[in-house]
């Protein structure tokens, strides 16, 4: 005899859903297990025999019933309801009750559905063809409830996935909305840098003329005549600088031309030369032979200036000032030009390197820097075909390197 806890964890699957069918009968019902244990037995039941619900549970059937023309062995499995037979419950005070008991399988399970019809008036019994109807109405009930259970774990499902979509949909809404931002913001910033231009060329025109005419007029005097052509040369200098800020706000295409990185990089530092040298950094230049590549002068030398201007920021106090010029092949052995700019500098945290080539994302302190260096010069790169990175030591410096794939001469 097993515990009546124990016998209730038999009835799993499709049994577990007529427990509440065998409840509503209008007749007594149980379900027995392949080793006769009730399992369940309904009201009726209960109140014809005499036993609570605990009772019954610690009984097996051949307790209950006394027949001696009942094979009390379950019937082998079937799909048909078996034919009922006469026997007698045995009631918990001893009274005999005679019964007719039909047994009727539940489909997948080994458990079994046993109905007790009374036979104390002539017409109390149940036919077989009602019982089989209530074996047909509980099949139908399982089976709507599996179609039921599979339907909710497939809406279920469905959820989940939408759910997900939903979230990427939200990350792509989120990106695209910053780079909205950054193309108002840039293009807020083009028309700035327009409108300051033309303010500053009428003026920087006007200093150079007096300035070179001057420069004419004070040859007796070598002391005044050197301060004059620094004011030329300075003048000259701002004009230039004025002349890249009109192409650099430009929103029409740039053209693509032969260029030479040496020869950009040179350039880049004679205009950043002063500054470096009043913040007692030293310049150490490697130019290497490099093969030739496609692109835009101005804008690759705004990168090489960006990159200059950063290290520059990052001493202060002084230090070296790194760049060198060399070869490499990608990863598919084409041949590239590789640019190396490096620093002696305070560094950049191991954390913020993934983030320096992100829009607004500065190291500088506040009102220093708007963030938008390193994210322009890596768009400038990859227009170019190439790639830009960077490494760190904090307490050391920081060095980039750029990757700009070369002109394939047979293609040219």
């Amino acid at each position: 005899m097993q515990p009546a806890d124990k016998l209730t964890k038999q009835v799993k699957g499709p049994a577990a859903s007529i427990e509440a069918f065998i409840e509503a009968l209008p007749v007594p019902g149980a379900i027995i297990n392949d080793g006769l244990d009730l399992i369940i037995a309904n009201p009726r039941l209960l109140e014809l025999i005499g036993y609570s619900i605990e009772e019954i549970r610690a009984k097996r059937l051949p307790a209950l019933c006394s027949c001696t023309d009942l094979d009390l062995s379950l019937p082998a499995e079937t799909s048909r309801l078996s034919t009922g037979v006469n026997a007698e419950l045995i009631t918990k005070k001893g009274m005999r009750v005679p019964v007719t008991i039909f047994f009727a399988p539940v489909d997948g399970s080994t458990v079994m559905m046993a109905l007790f019809s009374p036979v104390a008036s002539g017409n109390g019994s149940l036919s077989e063809s009602e019982l089989n109807a209530l074996n047909k109405k509980l099949t139908d009930r399982v089976a709507r409830l599996e179609d039921f259970r599979e339907g909710v774990l497939k809406i279920l499902q469905e959820l989940d996935a939408q759910e997900a979509e939903l979230d990427s949909a939200y990350s792509r809404l989120g990106i695209a909305e910053a780079h909205l931002i950054q193309s108002s913001k840039l293009g807020t910033l083009g028309e700035l840098a327009a409108g300051l231009a033309h303010e500053l060329n009428q003026p920087v025109t006007i200093i150079k003329g007096l300035a070179q005419s001057l420069l004419r007029g004070v040859q007796s005097c070598p002391e005044d005549t050197e301060k004059v052509r620094l004011i030329a040369d300075a003048s000259s200098r701002m004009e230039l600088i004025i002349r890249h800020m009109n192409v650099f706000s430009r929103s029409e295409g740039h053209k693509d031309a032969i260029c030479d990185l040496n020869s950009i990089i040179k350039y880049a530092l004679r205009l950043s030369a002063e500054t470096l040298r009043r913040r007692m950094i030293e310049t150490v230049l490697d130019l290497s032979d490099l093969p030739q590549i496609k692109g835009s002068h101005v804008r690759l030398e705004q990168v090489i200036m960006n990159l200059i201007t950063n290290a520059r920021d990052a001493m202060p106090d002084g230090g070296t000032l790194g760049v060198k010029t060399s070869t490499s092949t990608d990863e598919k052995g084409h041949l590239c030009a590789l640019v190396t700019v490096s620093d002696t500098g305070a560094g950049i945290a191991e954390e913020e390197i993934p983030h320096i080539f992100e829009p607004f994302f500065t190291t500088k302190e506040s009102g220093k820097g708007t963030g938008l260096g390193l994210s322009i010069s890596r768009g400038i790169i990859r227009d170019h075909g190439g790639e830009i990175s960077a490494e760190s030591i904090p307490g050391r410096g920081t060095t980039f390197q750029i990757t700009i794939p070369a002109i394939d001469r047979d293609k040219q």
